[in-house]
């Protein structure tokens, strides 16, 4: 793996830690519950991207 891409592996690592964070407060409605299950989606689709970048 380049430098590059492990920046760029560590940005979106940072990324996914900030929607996680977010997402687990989200709890209290059923729309605030919608959102937490996008974000989750949102935080895997990134992951998914960086795996991919990094082969």
């Amino acid at each position: 793996m380049t430098l590059n891409k492990g920046i760029k592996a560590i940005d979106a690592l940072s990324k996914i830690q900030s929607l996680l964070s977010a997402a687990q407060w989200l709890t209290s409605s059923q729309e605030e519950t919608e959102l937490q299950l996008e974000l989750l989606n949102i935080a895997k689709t990134v992951a998914v991207r960086v795996l991919e970048e990094c082969k």
